[in-house]
């Protein structure tokens, strides 16, 4: 099994942040893409979900609550 993401960057693993952020945006993108206006604004938003949830990482224990943060910031965004 692969290191999680979690670890990954937490350690300041190059590479690892885009790897997660190409990992979960695309479904985050859509989903924002259907309660915005304008694909421009689910992509930022996209962004500040993803610097909401690296920043709360280290309080995340298992790849599955990346998903479940990742997903409720989404919702609070819009």
């Amino acid at each position: 099994m692969s290191i999680s993401y979690i670890k990954r960057i937490l350690k300041g693993e190059s590479g690892a942040v885009v790897a997660f952020y190409k990992s979960y945006s695309p479904k985050i993108i859509r989903y924002l893409s259907k309660k915005l206006p304008g694909y421009e604004d689910a992509q930022e938003l996209t962004n500040d979900v993803f610097l909401e949830a690296i920043d709360s990482l280290s309080m995340l224990r298992e790849e599955e609550n990346i998903s479940v943060k990742i997903h409720s910031s989404s919702a609070q965004f819009t």
